[in-house]
């Protein structure tokens, strides 16, 4: 708008300064708009330009890939990772049939590993913080393999406790009688 224009329709000068002022501060209100808007858009086409550049980096770097190779690397860490959880399940299964021999009484380590075999070869399952079905394992390796377990109720041989040295009437030393089973049972049964 131009001040002539005001003036020729016969406006006053005060009048036409008033209008002139309103008319500038709307153009200057609709040029910061218009450029905060260019702003806006050259921000958006910024961030668009750095995704497409980041996109075509990981684009040529996927070129030198063979997917063969990737598919078999990925198999052989799926092997990997299911031999590590199947190693750790056995860990945790042979953890806990120790813990259980060893509550019932296993005497010694070689005794233990031998029963954990044969505990084991039972297969059975495991829950609620037991083996079901571990009792009467339990009792039956201890009626087939007593001298492996500590006796539970054990009774003095006649004439009191054995004299230091004495053994228990069976020869020198004091060990208890080995097991009538041989070194072959006793690891599998």
């Amino acid at each position: 708008m131009e001040r002539k224009f005001l003036s020729d329709l016969g406006l006053e000068k005060d009048v036409i300064d008033k209008i002139m002022t309103e008319n500038g501060n709307d153009i200057e209100a609709e040029k910061d708009k218009v450029t905060e808007a260019v702003k806006s858009e050259k921000k958006k086409y910024a961030d668009l330009e750095e995704l497409y550049n980041d996109a075509n980096g990981k684009i040529e770097s996927f070129k030198d890939l063979d997917p063969e190779k990737v598919k078999k690397e990925m198999e052989e860490l799926k092997i990997a990772k299911e031999t590590a959880e199947n190693k750790a399940k056995e860990v945790e299964e042979s953890s806990k049939i120790s813990e259980v021999l060893r509550s019932a009484g296993v005497t010694d380590e070689l005794s233990l590993k031998a029963l954990s075999d044969v505990f084991k070869s039972k297969g059975l399952k495991y829950e609620d913080d037991k083996f079901l079905g571990g009792e009467d394992v339990i009792k039956s390796l201890k009626t087939t393999y007593p001298g492996h377990f500590k006796a539970e109720n054990p009774t003095p041989p006649e004439g009191g406790a054995p004299k230091p040295n004495e053994g228990f009437g069976l020869g020198e030393g004091g060990n208890p009688p080995p097991s009538k089973k041989t070194t072959k049972e006793l690891l599998y049964g």
